[in-house]
């Protein structure tokens, strides 16, 4: 039995740079930007029941984007999905889902360690009100039937349009936006 399979006896998948990614025991090692980039341009939101491709990435650049501060926050705060998928809330919040949430927290821990995240209670309440924000901006120009959205309990973001971006370009721009506020971060 390799050193591997003594730690962690479980499945792994593998991700878009190669390595071996043990979802339920993830390692920080194994936390990569340029995977986490790629699998979230991969990903549609809304289980896919949208009029077009509407990535993960393009959403987290969305929330980062209108979001005062807590910017590297807003970004990454649906890492997870790279690893773990994007799953719809109704499912994801139930009873059942228990275990999915617990490993969802453990890998979300080491994701703000790895990219050093200010993740207090106070700071993810804040990126989950503009997650929020964002999701009934998204409502009203990714999904097609626009009568059958619930009320919104937070107001959309002052967006006019909402255009998806490809795969390939959801995760340059998630690159560059996470490039970019890295370099502000470091000259403050």
């Amino acid at each position: 039995m390799s050193n591997e399979q003594d730690w962690y006896s479980g499945g792994w998948i593998q991700t878009f740079t190669g390595r071996k990614f043990f979802p339920l025991s993830p390692r920080i090692e194994d936390v990569c930007l340029d995977d986490i980039a790629h699998a979230l341009s991969m990903i549609c939101r809304y289980g896919g029941h949208s009029r077009e491709f509407y990535s993960v990435a393009q959403h987290c650049c969305l929330v980062s984007d209108w979001i005062p501060e807590f910017k590297l926050e807003g970004l990454l705060h649906d890492a997870s999905e790279a690893y773990l998928g994007d799953m719809v809330r109704p499912v994801k919040h139930s009873e059942g889902m228990k275990g999915f949430r617990e490993a969802e927290h453990r890998l979300e821990a080491l994701i703000h360690i790895q990219f050093e995240l200010d993740m207090t209670t106070e700071t993810a309440a804040f990126v989950k009100h503009y997650d929020n924000r964002a999701l009934y901006t998204e409502k009203k120009f990714i999904l097609t039937h626009q009568g059958q959205l619930m009320s919104n309990p937070v107001e959309p973001l002052p967006v006019e349009y909402l255009i998806p971006w490809t795969p390939e370009q959801a995760e340059e721009e998630f690159l560059e936006r996470y490039y970019t506020l890295q370099r502000r971060r470091v000259s403050l």
